[in-house]
């Protein structure tokens, strides 16, 4: 998934939407702090992806 992620990135995209699914606020907000340690590795695979792309 982060690499598919890191494609969509290095492509252009500029907003990533995901959606949660959690039964209570403390469930969502560990996914969404979980989502946002994410993140960094996202943007480096970007960058993997841009680089093996030649861009």
């Amino acid at each position: 998934m982060l690499e598919r992620l890191g494609r969509y990135v290095a492509a252009g995209a500029r907003r990533i939407v995901a959606r949660l699914a959690a039964v209570d606020l403390r469930s969502q907000r560990d996914q969404l702090e979980r989502l946002a340690n994410l993140l960094p590795a996202v943007h480096a695979a970007a960058d993997r992806a841009s680089a093996s792309q030649g861009c």
